[in-house]
């Protein structure tokens, strides 16, 4: 009686409540859905499988005649095709003939990239195109110009006038007077055209110049320019805003105007103070404006009156000091 051995803790305290009471339901092996079609009879089953599929039919019929009425009904066809623009030169009648043979097609069927890459390839000027269907029958193109940084002024000489005047020199008597000599010196003076350039070096012409931009001058060209031509290209107008950009970031220098010459392939940058930076762009700015830098930076340099600096050779830093024969 003293020596009985004890009861061993229980590990496991049993709940009280009734739901562990409750005998489980066992699971229904058999799925409903595997009975056999058949069955209840021959009869009940194959009027079954019609009934189904008539409604199937019924059910696929209706969809497709949906698809052909929202495809080819007149109700959903393009009948106008909405522009709107955030600058009034923007030329929306030329941009809703460019989209003319969308009219009359579905609205479903209208492809808004193959839209917008006709409107891209045909108007370079836009920086986005958006497109919204709007049901039942309309169609709305949002359109943003590039902005526009400078004014740009052009020189050009037309080759005619050049080779009339080369044949006049050498038929000219040399005892001529002055007056003639002044005269063919004026004929070969080069033209100017004045307008505004956007970002991406697009001309705009038929604007009025904007005092506040800079002004980037153009030189070399032999033929006037058209509106919404690219007088400069647009990894050499990148070239151009990307130095402007280090050169007052690094140096805090401001460039007061620009001289670009598209056949030699070099930009000018002219300050303030009337000292000019040439740069080419067929190599990196970054380098070229560092060396720059580092020679500047010393005291004598910057004690002289430099009217330039050609950093256009690799590891050389060249420069004129005004009023020298190189300052010409």
């Amino acid at each position: 009686m003293f020596f009985k051995k004890k009861k061993p803790k229980r590990l496991y305290v049993p709940t009280k409540s009734k739901w562990y009471n409750k005998p489980r339901r066992k699971t229904n092996t058999r799925n409903s859905t595997n009975r056999k079609l058949f069955s209840k009879g021959f009869k009940s089953g194959f009027s079954r499988v019609v009934k189904d599929a008539f409604m199937y039919v019924v059910g696929a019929g209706l969809l497709i005649g949906a698809i052909v009425f929202f495809l080819f009904s007149n109700k959903f066809s393009i009948d106008t095709i909405e522009i709107a623009r955030n600058d009034l030169y923007i030329d929306n009648v030329a941009v809703s003939k460019a989209l003319k043979d969308y009219r009359g097609t579905s609205i479903f069927t209208f492809s808004k990239p193959e839209a917008k890459a006709l409107i891209k390839d045909s108007f370079p000027e836009f920086e986005t195109i958006e497109i919204k269907r709007i049901l039942p029958n309309k169609i709305k193109v949002e359109l943003k110009s590039y902005d526009v940084i400078a004014n740009v002024s052009v020189f050009y000489t037309l080759p005619e006038v050049e080779a009339n005047l080369e044949i006049e020199e050498e038929e000219e008597n040399p005892d001529d007077p002055p007056e003639v000599e002044a005269s063919n010196r004026e004929e070969i003076t080069p033209i100017e055209q004045k307008a505004l350039l956007n970002s991406i070096g697009q001309v705009l012409l038929g604007r009025d110049e904007n005092p506040e931009l800079m002004t980037i001058t153009i030189e070399g060209l032999t033929q006037p320019i058209k509106d919404k031509e690219f007088v400069i290209e647009p990894e050499h107008m990148e070239f151009i805003t990307n130095s402007i950009k280090y050169l007052s970031n690094t140096l805090q220098m401001e460039v007061a105007s620009i001289t670009y010459y598209p056949i030699a392939h070099e930009v000018h940058l002219t300050t303030p103070d009337d000292l000019t930076l040439w740069l080419i762009t067929k190599k990196d700015y970054k380098k070229q404006l560092d060396r720059f830098h580092t020679i500047y930076n010393l005291a004598e340099m910057r004690s002289e009156d430099i009217a330039y600096f050609d950093l256009r050779v690799n590891e050389k830093i060249i420069y004129c000091p005004r009023g020298q024969r190189c300052d010409k």
